[in-house]
C-alpha cells in the first residue's frame, strides 16, 4: 500500500497540488495530524518506506525541485527490497 499524505486541510488544495507535480498516485489528508506527529522530526518534504510490522525501511528528507525521479527510484527500489523481504 502506497500512503501519501499533504500537509494541506482540504481535498480541494492537495488536488491542486497533485496537479502541479503531475502526480498520478491517490493522496490522503491527515486534518487531525496523527501521522504528521509519530513521523515528523523536521523538513519537508519527508519520504518514508514502512513494512508491514512497522518499521521505517527507507528514510529520506528533500526536495526534488521538480525532477521525482532520482526519490521516485529510491523509493521504489526500497518497497521491492520490503515486499522480497519475507
Amino acid at each position: 500500500m502506497l500512503v501519501i499524505l499533504g500537509l494541506y486541510k482540504n481535498r480541494s488544495d492537495v488536488e491542486k497540488f497533485r496537479t502541479a507535480q503531475g502526480f498520478d498516485f491517490p493522496m490522503g489528508l491527515d486534518p487531525e495530524h496523527k501521522v504528521l506527529n509519530k513521523y515528523f522530526i523536521g523538513g519537508i518534504p519527508r519520504y518514508f518506506v514502512i513494512d508491514r510490522a512497522g518499521k521505517i525501511v527507507y528514510h529520506a528528507s528533500r526536495a526534488t525541485e521538480g525532477n521525482h525521479d532520482d526519490i521516485l527510484g529510491e523509493i521504489t527500489a526500497a518497497i521491492d527490497r520490503t515486499l522480497r523481504q519475507k
